[in-house]
Parts: structure tokens; sequence; C-alpha cells
């Protein structure tokens, strides 16, 4: 079953974040449609057990993947559901503004509503739950479990990943085969590698942008589908990649 369409222009966006920032109240509607109300539920059922918002992304990734296991399971949600920015407008604006508000403002500090107003509607790919949902579909480990297990390792990734990698999605840079293979890399790094970086001054945070950084300079040249054995091609284009990140 497919969630109902929703008619949600960014006209329409504008006006209601507006409304809730001029009264400062980020609540969701006291009426919420009968598509919507179900929805609210699952999620902040889901919410009530996730980890605190002071690790903001530890909340991201339990977020995301219950989003999109949920989203998947009960709407049979996909790839064209999940660019309907419609839907992720209604979402953001009609079921759960408090849940954003608290995430994006309250462990931040965002005190510009136009920067707070992209997470509700304002820059597609930062709206907060497509953003958390498309990070889920990116690394999707097959189950919800150990797809936080994966995006979790070790304390590889910030919130800052999920930056680098979703506000690619429709740039000639996403692919989510290489994507993968970075992060699978990158988590994978020997020793010399990670010495490598930290002579660099690149912590955590930076490697993994700086991986990116090399990828959307070298995208265009390489296209795996157009290549003999495109997963081994994938494989040596990333160390490529990592190779030039880490270079003297």
């Amino acid at each position: 079953m497919k969630f109902p369409a929703k008619d949600y222009s960014p006209s329409k966006a504008k006006q209601r974040f507006s409304e809730m920032a001029a009264n400062n109240a980020f609540v969701p509607q006291t009426a919420i449609d009968p598509d919507g109300l179900p929805l609210r539920r699952e999620i902040t059922s889901f919410c009530a057990d996730a980890p605190d918002m002071k690790s903001p992304y530890l909340f991201d990734v339990y977020f995301g993947t219950h989003l999109f296991a949920l989203l998947k399971n009960k709407y049979d949600f996909s790839t064209i559901d999940a660019s309907n920015y419609d839907f992720w407008r209604y979402l953001s604006l009609e079921i759960i503004p408090d849940i954003i508000y608290q995430r994006r403002n309250g462990s931040e500090s965002i005190k510009d509503i136009l920067a707070l107003s992209e997470y509700f509607y304002k820059k597609p790919v930062r709206i907060y739950p497509a953003s958390c949902c498309w990070y889920a579909m990116i690394f999707w480990q097959g189950t919800v479990e150990d797809t936080i297990a994966y995006l979790t390792k070790d304390g590889y990734f910030t919130a800052d990943a999920i930056v680098a990698s979703v506000e690619r999605l429709g740039l000639p840079t996403y692919n989510r085969k290489i994507y993968r293979e970075i992060f699978d890399q990158y988590t994978n790094f020997s020793q010399s590698q990670m010495n490598k970086a930290r002579a660099k001054g690149l912590d955590n945070v930076h490697i993994i942008r700086a991986i990116f950084v090399q990828h959307t300079a070298k995208c265009l040249v390489f296209i795996p589908e157009l290549v003999d054995e495109p997963d081994v091609a994938i494989k040596k284009y990333v160390s490529m990649l990592i190779e030039k990140t880490l270079e003297d």
C-alpha cells in the first residue's frame, strides 16, 4: 500500500513554516489528516527509544534507519517515492515539525530562521527526514540493526558524513555502489593509512569529506557501467581516490 499522494508545494511549505516561526510554535497540525496520524504515531513511537539528541549523529542514524524501514515495509517506499519532495515537505511541516525543531534548533542552536527553514522545506536535500532516510537507503545493510551497526562502526562517521553523501544526490557524483565502497574502504583503513591521514591533519570528519572531494573532481571520467567488471573497477577507483587523498 502506497502512502497517499500529497500536493505540498514550496509556496505552501513557506507559508506553513512562516506561521510556525512567527508563533514560535513548531508543532504538528492540531487536526492531522487521517493519512498522517498513524504515521506520526509510529514515528513518535520509535523516537521514544532513540538515542539522546545530545548525540546528534546517533539520533540521525537511528531516526533515518527506522523511518526508512517503516516507509519501506508499510508503504512499499522506493527511490522514486523518496524523490518526491512534496511528501517530505508534508511530513516535515504537518506531521513531525516538533521533532525536526528539537533536533536542528535544540541541539545545534540554529538561531537563523532562514537556516532552520532548509531543514523543513527550503533546500530539498537538507529536509531533515529526507536526508536521514536517503542516508539509510544508500547504506542499507538489510536490517535496521545491521545498518545502524554499519553506520556507527567505531566512531568513524559523524553528521558530516550525511552531508558529504546525501547532498550529492542528483549530481553526477552520485553512485550508490561507489558511495558504499568509499565507506567500506574507509572503515577498513590500515594503521599506515590512518597515520597518513593524521599527518595531513585529517580527523574522522575530514577524511570522508576529502575523499568525496576527490570523487567530485574525478567522477565525470569514470562510469563503472561502461567498463568490464564494474565492481572490480569501482574498488580500484575508490582505492585511487584514497591514495590521492592521503598522498603527500
